[in-house]
């Protein structure tokens, strides 16, 4: 009888913790108990996670912490207590610090007790289940949170000394993940406040693999369930709940900040860039400010023959220079500042922050900073010193010039009105090869809403893929016709056998343009949303020409009534919105960020 007593209370025991646990979770337990004892997990798995996240402000502590802990932030002589108290899972913890990943431990009498891994964004994030988190700046992601069963309250004192040691200025969320299996953890972080913002499906058959995610968080947007393929990134900010970025405050039109990678923000003064964790952001350079690796040398005239003019327009100005060492038409190009013209279509103020993104010979930069503080970013070191020399020699004291690529440069976020990017999204992807094209000039558009300011806007001016010059034989970016006509696997092979091919890194068919209804597919995946489209009908460098894509305007500009019947056929039909935009030759767009923004948007129209 004794023995029957002990078998029923147990019985009791584990019927009240499934009960606790609910029957979700209850039958999602057993199945995945039922795949490990029969052996079926080596074929076929299916894992469910949850994208959980929290405003700092938000958290809920206790209020008496307990007593006796001290926390600080870990170091590398913390690496060995911290593999004793919970070995690492995937990469090494000193392979972490080496990625600018932060570490906040807990310790009791001396020994650790408690510790978490934090890392700030901008940050493209390896997930367990092969994908990629993409994360912005005004997040933090907490992972690997451990601590030891026989202690008690050390994982609100991580919490509260990441309250009074935030991360880095501007983060308005804490992000992590947990398993649904887990319910311990799943409860302590609903205990501090954490909400369930997506769920994620995983299926693995074989070699096999694909995932689902589904958004929970109200207000930003419809809650319906996305594919996602193997490598593939997963934005994070597309999961979040709608909060407007704060506004940075600069006490310099021409301040320009800095982000490192453990999340804290520098200013770009002084003549060496290092950041208080030891890492070296960069170095101004007479008067260039040096952010990563300079691009692979890339222009119109051959690298010795820029070397002589650069050096000319040391002595000379770079008027006399240019004029002496480029053709007529290049000349034309690189000192008029019609390339600017668009600007009387956008709503800029008066000392408006601009970003330039592949400024190259300043056609766009030097005209906008006669009347906005302009960021010119340049990849190519040799255009950037010309850049240099020409705001110098023009007293363009509004003009800072950075020499870097827009992927590997760590500006702050959010803290420009408006963003360039004249022809610049089709090559985004030429020098990173591993990554597919779409994924690359997804997460260029992603980096450009980034580093807007709350109601900020982007102006982009891009070819259409099967704009009418392209259908009479016009050369593509690839140098050879038709190219963009073909389907993208035909059109890699064509450029990797091909001589004339133009890239110099010979990777096969990676400038990718899109149609209209491309365009917006893409812009709508990278959380932009647009706003107004012109068709650039002499090109997007002379956009004094731009038509709106409206029925009105077009008509306007096609309001010639040609003699003959079937001239007048053919006018009416070119005067219709749907030609113009499947065969316009280059397209211009006005994007603002998506709907997280959309209040701030409104206030700022309101303003201009």
């Amino acid at each position: 009888m004794a023995k029957a007593g002990v078998a029923g209370g147990r019985w009791r025991e584990g019927w009240r913790s499934r009960r606790q646990l609910g029957l979700g979770q209850w039958l999602y337990r057993g199945a995945q108990a039922l795949l490990r004892r029969s052996g079926g997990g080596r074929w076929v798995e299916w894992r469910l996670h949850h994208i959980i996240g929290i405003r700092p402000q938000d958290l809920r502590l206790p209020a008496r912490l307990a007593r006796g802990l001290e926390v600080r932030e870990a170091g590398a002589a913390d690496l060995a207590a911290m593999g004793q108290l919970r070995a690492p899972v995937g990469v090494e913890y000193g392979a972490r610090l080496a990625q600018s990943h932060r570490a906040i431990a807990a310790y009791l009498g001396g020994r650790m007790v408690a510790f978490v891994w934090v890392v700030r964004g901008p940050a493209r994030l390896r997930t367990s289940f092969g994908n990629w988190w993409q994360m912005n700046g005004g997040m933090a992601w907490l992972y690997d949170l451990y601590s030891h069963p026989e202690v008690l309250g050390a994982v609100p004192h991580l919490y509260a000394w990441l309250a009074e040691h935030p991360p880095g200025p501007g983060v308005r969320f804490y992000v992590g993940q947990t398993d649904y299996e887990n319910r311990r953890s799943w409860l302590a972080h609903r205990s501090l406040g954490y909400q369930n913002w997506a769920q994620l499906w995983t299926w693995r058959c074989g070699g096999w693999r694909r995932q689902m995610s589904r958004r929970l968080t109200r207000g930003t947007g419809a809650r319906r369930w996305h594919w996602h393929g193997a490598n593939s990134p997963i934005a994070l900010p597309r999961l979040a709940p709608a909060v407007d970025a704060p506004v940075a405050a600069y006490a310099n039109s021409c301040d320009l900040e800095v982000q490192c990678g453990c999340g804290r923000q520098l200013a770009t003064r002084e003549e060496e860039i290092v950041c208080v964790c030891g890492r070296r952001l960069g170095s101004n350079q007479g008067g260039v400010l040096c952010l990563g690796e300079a691009v692979p040398y890339w222009g119109e005239i051959p690298e010795m023959e820029m070397q002589a003019l650069l050096a000319d327009a040391g002595q000379r100005g770079w008027r006399a220079a240019a004029r002496e060492h480029l053709s007529r038409g290049l000349y034309e190009y690189v000192c008029g500042e019609e390339r600017a013209a668009f600007e009387d279509l956008l709503p800029l103020a008066a000392g408006t922050r601009v970003l330039d993104i592949g400024a190259g010979w300043g056609s766009i930069a030097a005209p906008l900073a006669r009347r906005y503080s302009v960021v010119a970013v340049e990849g190519v070191e040799e255009r950037a010193r010309f850049l240099e020399l020409r705001r110098q020699q023009d007293g363009l004291s509004h003009l800072r010039v950075v020499r870097g690529e827009l992927h590997n440069v760590p500006l702050a976020m959010g803290q420009f009105d408006a963003i360039i990017a004249n022809g610049v999204l089709e090559w985004a992807a030429l020098l990173d090869a591993p990554v597919s094209p779409e994924q690359v000039q997804w997460r260029f558009l992603d980096r450009l809403r980034e580093l807007l300011a709350p109601g900020g806007c982007i102006y982009l001016a891009i070819e259409n893929r099967f704009g009418w010059p392209v259908l009479r034989g016009s050369a593509d970016h690839s140098g050879l016709p038709y190219t963009s006509l073909l389907p993208r696997p035909l059109a890699r092979w064509v450029c990797a056998h091909s001589h004339a091919y133009r890239s110099q890194f010979n990777v096969g068919y990676r400038t990718y343009t899109y149609s209209y209804g491309g365009y917006r597919k893409l812009f709508r995946q990278a959380g932009l949303e647009v706003e107004q489209s012109w068709v650039c009908t002499q090109g997007y460098n002379q956009p004094e020409k731009m038509v709106p894509l409206d029925r009105a305007a077009i008509r306007f500009a096609t309001c010639r009534r040609p003699q003959g019947r079937l001239r007048r056929l053919a006018r009416r039909l070119e005067a219709q919105p749907w030609v113009w935009r499947s065969i316009g030759s280059d397209f211009a767009f006005l994007l603002r960020a998506g709907e997280a923004q959309g209040a701030a948007v409104q206030a700022r129209r309101g303003h201009a």
